[in-house]
């Protein structure tokens, strides 16, 4: 009885099979487009965020600088002791240059930290203040730097960067 419909039936399995493959393909390339247009929006925000982050930093920076300016004005050109000044004013004049001359490192703003903390442990009670000050404004610069180099604004993240 149905014998007549034999001849039919893979001629209708081979146009189903072609229409699945269609609409597959069809599919395959709506999400490659919505891939695309995604990715162009993660470059938007990668570059909106590196503008933010330059400007942040930027700003981070130069308060820093402002802040060693003041203790460098406390420390600085009191007492001379051997061609150097008693309270560190140099070490002070370090840690700014380390600031001003490589604005993207880490590295350099920790030394200058390290710097300022030498300072700190001998300067008198009268430069005690500023010098504390510009040392908590070069330990944001050293942290804001950090968390830019891990890519990451979270304590564990900076923790596992290398």
């Amino acid at each position: 009885m149905f014998d007549c419909l034999l001849p039919c039936l893979p001629r209708a399995r081979e146009r189903r099979l072609q229409h699945q493959c269609q609409e597959r393909a069809e599919r395959l390339q709506q999400r490659e487009a919505d891939l695309d247009a995604r990715e162009r929006r993660l470059l938007e925000l990668e570059a909106a965020e590196r503008q933010c982050y330059q400007a942040r930093a930027a700003e981070t920076t130069r308060g820093a600088i402002q802040s060693l300016e003041t203790a460098i004005g406390k420390c600085g050109g009191r007492e001379v002791r051997e061609g150097r000044e008693k309270w560190g004013g140099d070490a002070l004049r370090e840690a700014r240059s380390l600031l001003e001359r490589s604005p993207e490192t880490a590295k350099s703003a920790f030394s200058a930290l390290i710097k300022i903390g030498e300072v700190a442990e001998t300067c008198d009670e009268e430069a005690d203040g500023a010098v504390r000050a510009a040392e908590r404004a070069v330990r944001d610069v050293v942290v804001l730097r950090c968390c830019h180099q891990a890519q990451t604004t979270d304590r564990s993240g900076i923790r596992a960067a290398p």
